[in-house]
C-alpha cells in the first residue's frame, strides 16, 4: 500500500494547479484503505487524464503465485488469473507435468502465465525437472505460440504467456 501512496502522490504533484484550485496539502486527507474506486489525476502521454486509484495500483500488485508441489497435472481456472500469475512447478514426480491453462479469449486480453520450473532449479541433480520430466503447457483451446501445445525442457526454466484475446497464448 505504500508503493501506491507514494505513486498517487507523485501522480497529484504532476498535476499543474488551476487558478483559484486549493493545492494539494490543503485537501482533506482521504480515509485509509483506499478502495480503489478514488479519483486521481494521472499523465498519459504527455495528456492529464482522469485514472482510478484501483488501476494504478494494479500496476505494481504482485503476480498471483499458483505452487505446485505435489502430482504431475494442474488446471488453471481462468478466475484465478490475476495481471501476472506465476505457475510454480515445485513438484518431485517421477513424471512428464502438464499445465492445463484456459483458453486465451477477449475476457483474458492481455492476461499473463509464467510456467517455471522451481524443482529443476532448487534441485538441480534430482533427475526429477524438467530437464528429464518436461512441463507441458496444454490450453483448453486454441494455441501456445501458434501449436496445440508447448513444452519447458530444462531444469529451472520458465516460459511467459500473454493471451492475445483472440485465441493465442503468445510468448514473452
Amino acid at each position: 500500500m505504500d508503493a501506491l501512496r507514494k505513486l498517487l502522490l507523485l501522480c497529484l504533484l504532476a498535476v499543474p494547479s488551476v487558478a483559484g484550485a486549493q493545492t494539494i496539502t490543503n485537501l482533506p486527507a482521504a480515509s485509509i484503505p483506499l478502495s480503489g474506486a478514488e479519483q486521481v489525476p494521472c499523465v498519459q502521454t504527455g495528456v492529464t487524464k482522469r485514472c482510478n486509484a484501483g488501476g494504478i495500483a494494479g500496476l505494481a500488485a504482485a503476480p498471483a503465485v499458483i505452487s505446485v508441489t505435489s502430482g504431475a497435472t494442474v488446471t488453471v481456472a481462468p478466475l484465478s488469473l490475476s495481471p501476472v500469475t506465476l505457475l510454480s512447478w515445485n513438484s518431485a514426480s517421477a513424471s512428464a507435468k502438464t499445465s492445463n491453462i484456459p483458453a486465451c479469449v477477449a475476457a483474458l486480453a492481455g492476461k499473463v502465465i509464467v510456467v517455471k520450473d522451481d524443482y529443476g532449479e532448487i534441485h538441480p541433480t534430482s533427475g526429477l525437472g524438467a530437464g528429464v520430466y518436461q512441463i507441458n503447457i496444454v490450453p483448453t483451446t486454441g494455441t501456445v505460440l501458434g501449436q496445440s501445445s508447448y513444452a519447458v525442457y530444462s531444469n529451472g526454466a520458465a516460459m511467459g504467456l500473454a493471451c492475445d484475446g483472440v485465441s493465442n497464448w503468445m510468448g514473452i
